[in-house]
Order: structure tokens, then sequence, then C-alpha cells
């Protein structure tokens, strides 16, 4: 019952989503960086894992109508993708609320257990705090804004989530299977927290100092905003051998080849 409440409560639509208060202390930046990162991530979710569209709500952005991905409604589906997606977002929120994010990797990869070796796509989100807020010592000290700083931070949002939202309609189709991983890399607080603390981690994510990479990745967009405590970006890669293209499938057959060489190998010796 109790999660029947939280779902309606979370499909009303909201007005001014990103911009219900001025982004002049550090917890009110960290808020909108927050909801940055909920709709970039939920764009990736929608448009590349082809979620149930009941899962995403309506939020106004200015003048955009933006979807985000509902994560009460998520972790109630029957698909063990929208669950896990569900758990992956809640823990980004926790994470960024403590200062222990750095960059959010979601991967896709065409063969089952080797994310590290057969990445076609990755969105890349990266937190980067500000000069100014190690200065700062209580994050609900406001600063007072320069004339137009509130109005150009809004404008470079908008335009963030206009061409963000033209580029991915206009990506290619993704391969009939294919397998998506979430990594994230830290921030030196989370470094220094209790890693005996189990809330920290949560199923199917490993927070790691490393994130994963991709080779011969060419650049399908990059958008960044600043606020004056962070610098949020968001950045989509691509192999230039997407999956079911003649390149791809040679590159597949020299992996197979050098794998086979290397089992060989080891046989011999």
């Amino acid at each position: 019952m109790q999660r029947q409440k939280h779902r309606q409560n979370s499909v009303d639509t909201e007005q001014n989503f990103l911009f219900k208060e001025k982004t002049n202390t550090i917890a009110a930046s960290r808020r909108l960086v927050k909801k940055l990162v909920a709709i970039g991530f939920s764009h990736a979710c929608r448009h590349r894992l082809k979620l149930d569209e009941s899962l995403f709500v309506d939020r106004q952005c200015e003048d955009i109508t933006v979807k985000v991905l509902n994560p009460f409604a998520a972790e109630m589906e029957d698909s063990t993708t929208a669950r896990q997606v569900s758990v992956w977002l809640k823990k980004i929120f926790e994470y960024i609320e403590k200062g222990f994010l750095q960059n959010i990797v979601l991967a896709f990869y065409s063969e089952k257990g080797k994310p590290e070796t057969t990445i076609f796509e990755m969105f890349k989100f990266i937190v980067k705090d500000s000069a100014l807020q190690l200065q700062m010592k209580d994050e609900n000290d406001p600063i007072k804004f320069e004339k137009g700083d509130e109005f150009n931070l809004k404008k470079s949002v908008t335009k963030m989530l206009m061409s963000m939202t033209a580029k991915m309609r206009a990506m290619p189709k993704m391969p009939k299977k294919y397998y998506v991983t979430m990594r994230l890399t830290t921030s030196d607080e989370f470094q220094k927290c209790d890693k005996t603390d189990e809330d920290i981690y949560c199923d199917g994510f490993t927070p790691e100092k490393e994130a994963v990479s991709m080779f011969t990745a060419e650049n399908v967009f990059t958008e960044d905003v600043h606020s004056t405590f962070h610098k949020f970006r968001v950045r989509c890669l691509r192999t230039r051998n997407f999956p079911g293209t003649a390149a791809h499938q040679n590159d597949m057959k020299i992996c197979a080849a050098l794998e086979e060489r290397a089992k060989k190998r080891k046989r011999e010796l």
C-alpha cells in the first residue's frame, strides 16, 4: 500500500522542475546536479534500454518537457532491467548527496561477461566541485549572484537539454542482443568512508576507482553546465565499429582468433 502511495505522488507533473529555488548555495546547486543526472540517465535508459513508457513521468524544465524515470515505479516492474536501473538511480542520488560521486558510466556491450572488451556505446555523467565550494564553510550559506548569473545558468541548461534530446533521437538502433553495465568512479570522500558499512554498496553495483573505457571511440555529443558550485557534463561515446556493421563483425573475428591463439599457447605451456 505504501508503494502505491509513492508511485502516485511521483507521477504528479511538476512545474519548474529544475529551478524551484536559486542555486546560490552548495546544497541547492547539488540538488540541481541530481536532477540533471536524473534527466540524462533517464534519456539514456529510455532511448537505449527501451524501458516501458509508463516508468517515465513528465517534468517541465523552463519551456521544455522532459521524461524522467520514476524509480519507485521501476522497482515494482517485472523487468529485471527496470528494477536494476531503479537501484542504480537511487544509489547515484545517495552518492551525490554524500559527495562520493565523480563519474557515472552507463555502458552497453555486445558479449555477455565481457564488458571490458566489447563496449560499443557509453554515456558518461561527470560531476565536479568548483573551487569556490572548497572555500565555503556551510553548504547552506548563500552567496550573492552577479547580475545575469541565474539567467545564464537557465540558458545553458535549456541548451543542453534541447541538444541532448535531439541527438539521442537521431542515434542508430541498438543491436538485437546487448548487455548493460553501470560503473562509478568515486571521489576522495568515498575513500575516507567506512568500507564495512554495507549501506554504501548495492546489488549489481560496484564502486571503483577507475571506470571502464572503450577503444576506437568517437564522440557523439558532449554537453556542459556550470553552476556556481558544480560542473556537470554528459557525454556519449560510440565505437566506430558499431554492432551490425561489417567493420564490427571483422573486429569480432579478429578478437576470437586472438583469444584462440592465447588459449593454444597456454595449452602448449
